[in-house]
């Protein structure tokens, strides 16, 4: 886990450089928001990222199903624009998720439904001989 050791800034700015990331404030505006430069708050911005890279990484090693798995992927986005069918019909956004039977979910975006995308997630996150349930349109 990342440890900031030395915050050159007040916990207090830190807490609003931390409020303002999880609000998509860009680190320009932030800074004239809390009157420091830019490039401090970049680096802050730099090291959050890092730290949530690092916990999704975390979380998927330690997401491993070992019994069983229900894996399927949804499609979030507009209405079906007119005209077009089927599969990710318009702007569609394909989001894959792994359900463990305790309840656990695992979800990730990804470009597009086919093998060559989703064999690689399944295979990460569920061991070998498990039994995987879906209904057969992924693989």
């Amino acid at each position: 886990m990342i440890v900031f050791k030395r915050l050159r800034i007040s916990k207090k700015k830190f807490n609003l450089i931390v409020r303002c990331f999880a609000t998509d404030i860009p680190a320009s505006k932030t800074a004239f928001i809390l009157r420091l430069n830019r490039n401090t708050v970049n680096r802050y911005y730099y090291l959050l990222r890092r730290l949530i890279i690092q916990e999704e990484k975390e979380k998927r090693r330690l997401f491993l199903v070992e019994q069983k798995a229900e894996v399927d992927e949804a499609y979030f986005g507009p209405r079906r624009v007119r005209g077009k069918r089927g599969r990710g019909a318009g702007r569609k956004i394909v989001v894959v998720g792994i359900l463990k039977r305790d309840g656990q979910v695992y979800a990730k975006i990804i470009s597009s439904a086919e093998r060559e995308e989703i064999l690689p997630l399944i295979l990460a996150c569920v061991k070998k001989d498990s039994d995987i349930y879906t209904d057969g349109s992924l693989l």
